[in-house]
């Protein structure tokens, strides 16, 4: 059994058959609730125990509950675990979200430099910005963090290019996050590259291409 309730925004070496659990923090006066949100698809996981806690526990403080989740993972894979605290009258925008990256019989040199989380394929982007998220391999792994980012348009010309780095993570990866601003509104498709460069040749490495549409 593993615990992953401090463990936000970061990437968890698993074997399938471990147990993990996670209890998330509300406030009994609010309307919001936690609710589990990914991954919809795959078979990666099972939920063994779903336990709301709001009296009688020590871990709990004046007016507030404990959603505590038990879930065992089934299968080897990389995907990510994913709540939201949200008002089931307007469940679309999150009060709050844990997520984390679980990786499942994987070993961190047989993995891809960059797991891109968002966007997704075919994707809808509304207004001027994209957000982009994902984990990239850390100095721990013999890389340093940073990615970089070409969003292209139909006919291959670049809308707008760029870097994130990845925040320091012991066990190889680092979450990054980047909300890549459009100099307007666009009503095409296109294709979002997500890579790494060669320290050697300035090269590109282990890219990650996502098509999306803009409306």
């Amino acid at each position: 059994i593993i615990d992953i309730t401090e463990k936000n925004n970061q990437a968890i070496f698993i074997n399938p058959g471990d147990v993990v659990v996670v209890a998330l923090r509300g406030e009994k006066k609010t309307l919001t609730q936690w609710s589990f949100r990914e991954p919809t698809a795959g078979s990666f996981l099972s939920l063994k125990e779903h336990t709301v806690i709001d009296e009688q526990d020590l871990r709990l403080k004046a007016n507030e509950y404990i959603s505590e989740w038990k879930i065992k993972i089934i299968k080897p894979g990389a995907f990510t675990l994913r709540f939201n605290l949200e008002d089931p009258l307007k469940p679309i925008i999150p009060k709050q979200v844990f997520k984390v990256k679980i990786i499942s019989g994987k070993k961190l040199e047989e993995l891809s430099g960059v797991l891109l989380d968002s966007p997704k394929e075919n994707d809808t982007i509304t207004g001027k910005e994209v957000n982009m998220s994902g984990y990239a391999k850390t100095s721990a792994g013999g890389y340093n963090g940073l990615v970089y980012y070409r969003l292209t348009d139909d006919k291959n010309t670049t809308i707008e290019e760029g870097s994130a780095q990845a925040s320091s993570n012991s066990v190889g990866f680092g979450f990054f996050e980047k909300k890549i601003l459009l100099k307007k509104a666009l009503k095409i498709k296109g294709t979002l590259k997500v890579y790494e460069l060669s320290v050697k040749d300035k090269s590109e490495l282990n890219p990650t291409i996502v098509n999306i549409q803009f409306q």
